[in-house]
């Protein structure tokens, strides 16, 4: 999706060799804790803006990309996606669960993989529960440094004592 982007931009990144690039570059966005005002100062002045150098020298501004980019991960409509975005779909998941479970679930939410490397991610995920969630609720999103290849080796599971039961049980 920052390839798109930065094409809507003038940058032409459509080689194999472009994808690596673009990884890297995509390690410097961030997300927006309010997308519609980083949009708005976007729109008012270059204070966010930010250059990147390319392998051959050549340098790239990147500006509302930088988060437009993220956003996609909270609100995938952007894109023509028409799933929840990771709030939404985490908040989903815990209001499927039995109610005593809940408070012990969103105040354990871990986040991790690669995408979950953008900065602001972590506050943003837990603005964005807060709003759908009554304001008494509790919720605390936790993105360990080791997030990049935790996914890869598993994830200690802090309710494995909550479902053990349903497991031996067969359910």
């Amino acid at each position: 999706y920052l390839a798109r982007l930065l094409c809507e931009r003038g940058y032409d990144f459509s080689s194999t060799s472009d994808l690596e690039t673009i990884r890297d570059m995509k390690e410097k966005t961030y997300v927006a804790r309010d997308y519609d005002a980083d949009l708005k100062e976007c729109s008012m002045s270059s204070s966010l803006d930010k250059s990147y150098e390319l392998p051959d020298g050549a340098k790239v501004t990147i500006a509302s990309e930088r988060f437009r980019c993220a956003e996609a991960l909270i609100n995938p409509r952007l894109v023509g996606v028409d799933k929840p975005g990771i709030p939404q779909s985490i908040y989903n998941s815990v209001m499927k669960c039995d109610i005593h479970l809940r408070k012990d679930l969103l105040t354990n939410i871990i986040i991790a993989g690669g995408n979950t490397l953008m900065k602001g991610l972590e506050d943003r995920v837990t603005k964005d529960l807060k709003n759908l969630l009554p304001e008494s609720s509790l919720v605390k999103v936790v993105a360990a440094p080791e997030r990049k290849t935790s996914i890869r080796f598993g994830l200690v599971d802090p309710f494995c004592h909550l479902f053990l039961p349903l497991t031996l049980n067969g359910l």
